[in-house]
């Protein structure tokens, strides 16, 4: 039984290491509108996993460029390791979001 239970805390301790690394390595408190201050690792990531989302596109009247407040009726989808950030395709647009402000913070091409 003790064996069981090093080898159990042992199991748990590994599984919980890359998840705490990532947390650290990647930090989610970087103010939104400060994207590129973010590690270049961690603005990959990011991208990765914007580019590997759906591609339905809304419609929004006007242009749309970095900076550019998105209105209401636009809903984003939250980036799931930095929740300060949304991500939606307005006029076949792939964007990323400041979600508090509403702010287009990347165009991807």
């Amino acid at each position: 039984m003790k064996t069981f239970t090093a080898i159990s805390a042992a199991m748990l301790m590994l599984a919980g290491t890359p998840y705490a690394y990532a947390e650290s390595s990647c930090p989610a408190d970087t103010p939104a509108a400060a994207i590129d201050q973010l590690p270049e690792k961690c603005r990959a990531e990011m991208d990765n996993w914007a580019m590997q989302q759906p591609d339905t596109s809304v419609d929004v009247s006007g242009v749309i460029v970095v900076g550019a407040v998105l209105p209401e009726t636009v809903t984003f989808v939250e980036v799931s390791a930095y929740a300060r950030y949304g991500y939606v395709v307005v006029n076949k647009k792939r964007l990323l979001v400041d979600r508090d402000r509403r702010m287009v913070v990347k165009i991807y091409p």
